[in-house]
């Protein structure tokens, strides 16, 4: 059962527990091989735009259908070490801003829907997204109640066992303590009306944003002030979940510092995500075996497909100036999978593999490196 897993595993031990974003094929192979060395669960949770059910499209990694992907995992992953979960399901999340929010919450429900059927066992609800502007905490609540009870009652409906978590509800880069309490209450006393568990996790902010290829928040600053501020916030945050017998989760875990890495199981950060880290450094790698075949010209195919796809725009700081390059960088992973970006990459594959280098292995293991390196910061594998 995940839920005790999950428990044993962050009561066991000073360790923080990983979540990584598919970004790609190569990326979920990774975290599959990643998770055949790690004793403690590792998930992969996919966003919407990543993978979804097929009425609606499916995503962006190998336009895969939901229950596609998850077979995909489970025939790679014989032992179920992967725990397959959904990022950012709530409104609006599969970009389609045209929607009422009566249309958006009926996308989402048909979409977990799928979740629930094909198998997928760790559920983010995130309503927090709204074309008009971030709700209120209450009415983000009053969804996360709608899309929850949803949830439940269909997984029970199914004999499917499913944890959630739920969140965020607030843009600050770290949530004050009178939010999250206020919040917990009302979400303790929602579980307990409807005799359903408490989530596994809160999406709690303890600093962490990632903007453009680097991390924007006040985590690593405030981890540098010799009075110990981000300590002793993020330690008061982590002890209002632990009342409240629910877990806090940090997302936008990227690019942060080594040493703040470190860190996290010392402050006693129970689970943190990743994912567009993953997607910078293979696009990066892969920009780098273009120059070993010598042609540029489906190297800059590449660049102008990115590019084009403006996939970039969303992380990028405002008034900053990128290269069409760092753009590329950025959006690169987003068109691994377009009709285009398949046929350059097989075309760079075929030369390379005439050198003697097998492209996908190579990628596989730049983004499998990056990942070992977050499980031995976080405790979960030997340093």
């Amino acid at each position: 059962m995940l839920r005790q897993r999950v428990l044993e595993s962050i009561n066991g031990g000073r360790r923080t527990m990983l979540s990584v974003g598919p970004v790609s094929l190569n990326c979920v192979d990774a975290v599959i091989d990643a998770a055949q060395i790690c004793p403690f669960p590792l998930t992969l949770i996919a966003s919407r735009r990543q993978v979804d059910a097929e009425s609606f499209g499916g995503g962006y990694v190998e336009s895969w259908r939901t229950p596609d992907y998850v077979s995909y995992v489970r025939q790679k992953d014989l032992k179920g070490y992967v725990v397959l979960g959904r990022d950012h399901a709530g409104p609006w999340q599969n970009e389609d801003f045209r929607l009422t929010l009566n249309e958006a919450m009926d996308s989402a429900k048909k979409s977990l829907a799928v979740d629930i059927e094909s198998g997928i066992q760790f559920i983010h609800l995130d309503p927090s997204l709204d074309p008009r502007g971030i709700p209120p905490p209450e009415e983000i609540l009053n969804r996360v109640f709608e899309l929850y009870g949803f949830c439940s009652k269909l997984a029970r409906s199914m004999g499917k066992n499913v944890e959630f978590e739920v969140g965020p509800f607030s843009n600050d880069l770290i949530d004050g303590l009178e939010l999250i309490e206020f919040v917990l209450k009302r979400l303790s006393q929602y579980c307990q009306d409807n005799n359903f568990s408490m989530p596994l996790y809160l999406v709690v902010n303890t600093g962490t944003k990632v903007m453009e290829t680097r991390n924007v928040g006040c985590f690593d600053p405030m981890l540098s002030l010799s009075d110990g501020v981000l300590s002793e916030k993020v330690k008061a945050l982590i002890g209002v979940c632990q009342r409240h017998q629910i877990f806090l989760k940090e997302h936008n875990t990227d690019y942060l510092s080594e040493r703040a890495l470190w860190e996290h199981p010392a402050l006693g950060i129970p689970s943190a995500n990743i994912a567009p880290e993953l997607g910078v450094l293979e696009t990066g790698a892969l920009l780098g075996l273009f120059q070993k075949t010598g042609r540029q010209d489906l190297y800059d195919e590449f660049v102008t497909l990115a590019v084009d796809s403006l996939k970039w725009k969303k992380w990028m700081l405002p008034g900053s100036l990128l290269s069409r390059e760092n753009m590329a960088g950025i959006a690169g992973h987003y068109i691994f999978s377009h009709p285009k970006g398949v046929q350059i990459r097989q075309q760079v594959g075929r030369q390379l593999q005439e050198q003697g280098i097998n492209l996908d292995a190579h990628l596989k293991a730049c983004v499998r490196s990056r990942i070992e390196k977050y499980l031995r910061c976080f405790g979960l594998i030997p340093v």
